[in-house]
């Protein structure tokens, strides 16, 4: 979001045909994702605190994953 006016810019140079409803529900989308991730990290943290842990999933990517079911 920090490098919105650039981006818009860059799509319009290029002639990228996108609506700007097209861009306004994709950074929603972008909002939305971010909100998550921080609600997972802030549930991960409290859930460590306790002394509970959530389990977790290596995918070979470096990257430690949340197992949530539902």
């Amino acid at each position: 979001m920090e490098h919105r006016a650039q981006l818009l810019e860059a799509l319009d140079r290029d002639g990228a045909p996108l609506h700007p409803r097209d861009i306004h529900l994709l950074e929603n989308e972008i909002r939305r994702a971010h909100q998550y991730m921080e609600q997972a990290e802030r549930l991960r943290a409290a859930s460590q605190s306790r002394g509970d842990g959530l389990p977790e999933y290596d995918d070979g990517s470096g990257s430690r994953h949340l197992v949530i079911c539902y």
